[in-house]
Parts: C-alpha cells; structure tokens; sequence
C-alpha cells in the first residue's frame, strides 16, 4: 500500500466495519433485519477484522460474530471454513494446529501482513461504500438512525 512494513489500522477505521464494534443494540434494530445481499462479499473482511486482533480457531471466530452482533447475523460454518481456504490459498491467513489437551485439535487461524494489508483496503472501500449509500439513501427526514441524519454527508 504505502511501502511500509506494517500496516497499523486506526481505532476509527475498525469501527467502520458493523461487527469490529460492541454487540448491536437489539433495541435500536427491533424493526431492522438484515439482508444478506448487504454482507454478501464482507466474509472475508469480517474474519481478517476478527483476526486482526488475535489468533483463533475456526469455531471460536463463529461465535466471535454471534457474540457481537448479539445474535442478529450468523455466518453458516460452510461459508466461514470456505473462506478461512481461500485467505490461506491468497497468503492473508496461516493456520496451524493447536496443541490441546482435551478434546479435539483445533485449526488456529493468524493474520499475515498481506492480511493486514487487504483488511486495510477493504475497509476504506467500505467506509468509501457507506459513504456513498449515506448520499443515495439518506434516512427519512427528522429521523436519526446511528448518526446517520437526514442531511446527506458533506
């Protein structure tokens, strides 16, 4: 990106991303749901953003994505292992096994620095995105919805 070894993401800039903030608030959405045509295409973001912040195995990054949007989106195992293959294939994650002494052997995954780099782009393209949908969509008139007014963004 800008040639220097480590690609340090700001605070601002990883709360962009609806599941790198706290849990969503079930009030604030009772009358919201969530199409997956919206997150279609973020998988791969929303792992390097779990991953960004530690190590993890398969299942523990599943229930990292339950646990902060309190329920409200589930990735179905399939398409998470899917993914976790295809940022290991691009050299975005290594994987190892864990050294457990009860139960199963887990699969830990950890961001490389091609990772860090990919989730740094991707979320500028997706404060970029929300940009835009803030100027196309703007809330209705009056009606505040997560410091999105009715005033497009200047």
């Amino acid at each position: 990106m800008n040639g220097s070894a480590g690609v340090r993401l700001s605070r601002p800039l990883l709360t962009g991303l609806l599941l790198t903030s706290h849990a969503i608030n079930r009030k604030d959405s009772m009358n919201a749901r969530l199409s997956s045509d919206l997150l279609r295409g973020h998988t791969d973001t929303i792992v390097l953003s779990i991953l960004s912040s530690r190590d993890a195995y398969g299942f523990e990054i599943y229930n990292t994505i339950l646990e902060r949007t309190d329920g409200a989106y589930e990735l179905k195992e399939t398409t998470l292992y899917s993914s976790y293959k295809r940022l290991e294939a691009e050299g975005c994650v290594s994987s190892y096994w864990g050294d457990e002494t009860q139960g199963g052997r887990r699969r830990y995954y950890s961001i490389t620095e091609k990772g860090r780099e990919v989730l740094s782009r991707n979320l500028l393209d997706w404060q970029f995105t929300q940009k835009i949908l803030k100027t196309l969509l703007p809330a209705p008139a009056g009606m505040a919805v997560n410091g999105w007014t009715d005033a497009p963004p200047v």
